[in-house]
């Protein structure tokens, strides 16, 4: 069957094709028929709309369009089935058909013209728009004859969102993009008569139409819709952290979104699959519909794919699981479910290898891991005199002459020790199935009348000022010594202190005191009052004065005050590594092995939290060390220069610390500690920016 949209012969001398009739996707019958078919009978609006609707767009002149319009409504309103009107645009006209099914439909001319076929369709849809874009000629002697005179003509203006669409109009058959300027406003001064137009933006959807420029037409706003819309996911802490993936369905393409929470992401209007990994955690994955303009919310629950375990070791082992250190001698924590290979490490020890299986049912169990195996080597001691006692690492075991057949590989030293005789001290080196031989001879002790100082006495002594404040370095005369938890630290000392291992220093100069408030001032230019305010989770003050230590001071603080002290002295100052401040509470080469820096008993030396009431005091209120150094042990913590990281059993010379980590080394314990942490062999570590209400510093200089 066929339609056939005619006009009257002499109306027209010729009828184009301008472009072919399609449907359009955006719009359907309904709308339309709502609004320019109010007068016709409605139908049923309960069941499917079974009509279709051609809008039809008039090219040529004013008279072309004025003649086609009134012929093809008067013709086409007496088609049984079809219902015709003209629309607010002067250049369109709609057919609303009642029962679309005609495959193919024709334009008629007039006499001496052939019919145009407008559509070669199989069927036309129900509830369906169809554009199309025709032109009528008009005979010469039908055109009205009228004075002649330049055209009328008038800017026309598109005012669009988004700015940065795309305008393009049609003008005497030629496409013209129009330049967009600020405010989404492209504009073309044109003759008065109709134009088509299309505006396009990426990730919008394009509108196409006609506009007329005529007195009172001067002007169109266009709000393209959106192509895309927002996801948005909360979920609850199972999901947290997790990384999500996005696949679309239609094209494949997958992309990472980010990590959750994720608020209001923009995505291209279609259906995705949506992924959420989490480690620890069972992948999550769902289908999800973005809609135009639209947000879609999801709020994921993760499934746990864990189970919490404590693996235990040997004391001062390191327990690593897939590679990763953990933890050492005892570790409580989550693990993947599945298979892991863990591994216990220790020094002078070979390491130990444990498959442990996590399953649900391993939450809560302990599991004891098979323990690294003891590297040993053996030692000969044999000399003169006889039966001197020997000890290894401050452990006695036995009397010379004697054989040692099990002891760690490694770096230790021996004490040899007889009445009437001065003690020797020397290192030895052990190694795997090797027998090492120590030879001694003792020299008979001289008497001589005991010598006490009233004050220890102290190295060389150098005086710095700085507008007006002064201050005292104690030069270290540089040696070997036994670094870290040696015999006199006894059971207080902690895992990370070991093993213990010989360092050898150079000489160089340490402050005498911890850098005072009034120092600080000097130097900074700011109080103590000031520096309180940056406490990274207390701002109370603690003790303020000239003479008080400088506290709430981080790392990198430190950084600040040296980079200042350096250029107001022209000297080259910096933090003591943690050798040098281990070396120099220990009171260097004149060293008498005590537990605290200068004493055995805590509070002749030190302000801890058995005698500060709670805060710090000034300096040199308590009884100096060996070298002559105040407050080494207690009162305000003291920043080192050095990375935290595990002792190494190796001999070192002026060791600098690990060469990397993000968290930094401070020593000898503050007013709020007990005797444990004062000790001269105590770390701690925090990060560089960290403050807190005990942390403070003292400076080194190299001679």
């Amino acid at each position: 069957m066929c339609l056939c949209l005619g006009i009257m012969p002499v109306a027209a001398q010729s009828v184009t094709i301008v472009k072919e009739m399609q449907k359009n996707p955006y719009a359907n019958v309904l709308v339309m028929y709502k609004n320019d078919f109010g007068s016709f009978e409605k139908p049923d609006m309960s069941i499917t709309f079974p009509y279709a609707l051609i809008r039809m767009h008039l090219e040529g002149n004013a008279h072309e369009v004025k003649a086609a319009k009134e012929r093809l409504t008067l013709d086409m309103g007496q088609l049984t089935g079809v219902e015709a009107r003209v629309t607010t645009y002067s250049n369109q006209i709609l057919f609303l058909l009642r029962a679309p099914r005609h495959p193919m439909i024709y334009i008629d001319g007039g006499d001496g013209c052939d019919q145009v076929l407008l559509s070669n369709m199989q069927q036309l849809q129900p509830n369906c728009l169809y554009d199309c874009t025709v032109q009528f000629t008009l005979e010469e002697d039908l055109v009205p004859q009228t004075t002649t005179q330049a055209p009328k003509r008038q800017f026309f203006k598109f005012r669009v969102t988004p700015t940065n669409a795309v305008v393009t109009i049609v003008e005497n058959g030629a496409q013209e993009i129009l330049p967009m300027r600020e405010g989404g406003i492209a504009s073309k001064m044109l003759n008065y008569g109709t134009y088509h137009y299309s505006i396009a933006a990426d990730k919008y959807h394009t509108k196409e139409g006609s506009f007329t420029v005529s007195a009172t037409q001067t002007e169109m706003t266009v709000d393209l819709l959106p192509q895309f819309g927002w996801l948005t996911i909360t979920g609850d802490n199972t999901s947290q952290g997790g990384y999500v993936f996005a696949t679309n369905t239609a094209t494949g393409g997958m992309v990472q979104l980010g990590t959750l929470p994720l608020n209001n992401r923009e995505m291209s209007s279609g259906v995705y699959t949506l992924r959420i990994q989490k480690e620890k955690y069972k992948d999550y994955s769902t289908t999800i519909t973005i809609e135009d303009g639209k947000t879609t919310t999801i709020r994921p629950s993760l499934e746990a794919n864990f189970a919490q375990v404590t693996l235990t070791t040997n004391e001062g082992a390191d327990i690593y699981v897939d590679g990763s250190r953990l933890g050492t001698t005892r570790w409580t924590g989550t693990l993947e479910l599945g298979e892991h290979s863990v591994e216990t490490r220790q020094a002078s020890h070979h390491s130990a290898y444990t498959n442990v299986r996590i399953t649900p049912q391993s939450a809560g169990q302990t599991v004891t891991l098979n323990n690294p195996l003891p590297i040993y080597g053996s030692l000969i001691v044999d000399g003169s005199p006889a039966d001197v006692a020997v000890y290894v690492d401050g452990k006695k075991v036995g009397t010379s002459p004697l054989f040692v057949s099990e002891l760690l590989i490694g770096t230790h030293t021996v004490r040899l020790e007889k009445d009437g005789y001065d003690q020797q001290e020397k290192t030895v080196q052990i190694a795997e199935n090797q027998e090492s031989m120590l030879d001694f001879t003792l020299t008979k002790t001289v008497a001589k009348a005991p010598v006490v100082p009233a004050v220890p006495q102290g190295g060389a002594v150098e005086t710095i000022t700085v507008k007006g404040v002064s201050f005292n370095l104690i030069k270290v005369q540089g040696g070997t010594f036994t670094m870290g938890a040696t015999s006199e630290q006894g059971s207080d000392a902690y895992s990370d202190e070991k093993p213990m291992h010989q360092v050898t220093l150079s000489d160089y100069y340490i402050g005498e005191t911890e850098v005072t408030q009034e120092l600080w001032q000097a130097v900074m230019g700011t109080t103590i009052q000031e520096q309180a305010k940056k406490g990274s989770y207390d701002t109370s003050l603690y003790g303020v004065g000239n003479s008080y230590p400088m506290y709430y001071i981080s790392w990198d603080d430190c950084q600040t005050f040296i980079t200042k002290l350096n250029q107001l002295t022209g000297k080259n100052f910096r933090l003591p590594t943690e050798a040098e401040w281990e070396y120099a509470a220990r009171g260097g080469q004149k060293s008498r092995g005590y537990k605290y820096a200068g004493s055995n008993t805590l509070s002749d030396v030190a302000w801890y939290t058995g005698n500060s009431g709670s805060k710090t005091h000034p300096v040199k209120q308590k009884q100096a060390n060996e070298l002559g150094l105040y407050d080494m042990t207690g009162n305000v913590w003291e920043w080192c220069q050095d990375w935290h990281g595990s002792y190494s059993s190796n001999a070192q010379t002026n060791p600098t610390g690990p060469s990397s980590g993000s968290t930094r080394v401070y020593r000898g314990g503050g007013w709020y500690n007990d005797a444990s942490s004062c000790r001269v062999a105590c770390r701690d570590y925090y990060s560089p920016g960290y403050r807190d209400n005990g942390l403070g510093f003292r400076v080194v200089l190299l001679p």
